[in-house]
């Protein structure tokens, strides 16, 4: 009885298997622009007399065709899906990281917070994200609140287009980044790690001119750039 079972279950595997294969998104896209050549041939074979006999030469070269669009289309979409926004900094990169115990979680969105701080000042934010900017050029939240209100999250969909050329330049991505090489030097001199930066605004003043010194050097190199 155990051959039978083993190749019952063999069977199933197999149909299992081509059932997965057949509705694969490569083979419905493959099958969608084959149906489609042969509407468009059936159309010249009834329409404008066609021969028929072509339809079944062209048969085999247009399923392969097919399937290489269906790839390609495939590919891109997934390429697409895959970029997204760029991703400047999140905040748990840094508590799932080497964070210091002992510190609240939200010590992981000061430094960006001070930089959304000023992005904002400076009007730089994209309109779909101001709602969550309010009160702060009124001193009423800090940027870590708003970067807390944006999940924790600075991406260029949040940003202006100027907002995201600097921010890509003097913030940087991939853990290269000028401005938190900045942010150590000024406010984190003598202290155990960055993130016992305290998020007060005499620490936002003195990061602010810095930023701003670096910003206005950043005008004056794009202008050179011209």
């Amino acid at each position: 009885m155990k051959a039978p079972i083993r190749t019952g279950v063999l069977l199933k595997g197999i149909a299992w298997g081509l059932l997965r294969i057949a509705t694969s998104p490569l083979a419905l896209r493959t099958a969608l622009f084959f149906l489609l050549f042969l509407a468009v041939l059936l159309g010249l074979v009834f329409g404008v007399g066609f021969p028929t006999r072509l339809v079944w030469k062209l048969g085999l070269p247009l399923f392969f065709l097919s399937a290489a669009l269906a790839l390609r289309t495939l590919r891109n979409s997934q390429s697409v899906a895959v970029q997204g926004p760029q991703v400047y900094d999140k905040a748990k990169y840094h508590y799932d990281g080497d964070f210091p115990n002992g510190l609240p979680d939200r010590q992981a969105s000061v430094h960006t917070g001070m930089f959304v701080g000023w992005l904002i000042e400076h009007d730089m934010i994209a309109k779909d994200f101001l709602e969550e900017t309010q009160g702060f050029k009124e001193r009423k939240i800090s940027g870590a609140q708003v970067y807390e209100a944006w999940d924790g999250r600075l991406t260029s969909d949040i940003l202006t287009s100027e907002g995201n050329q600097f921010a890509s330049d003097y913030y940087g991505v991939d853990g290269d980044s000028e401005y938190l090489n900045d942010y150590e030097e000024v406010l984190a001199g003598g202290l155990p790690s960055l993130y016992h930066v305290a998020d007060t605004w005499e620490n936002y003043e003195t990061i602010k001119r810095k930023i701003d010194e670096r910003y206005e050097a950043w005008k004056k190199e794009q202008k050179s750039l011209e």
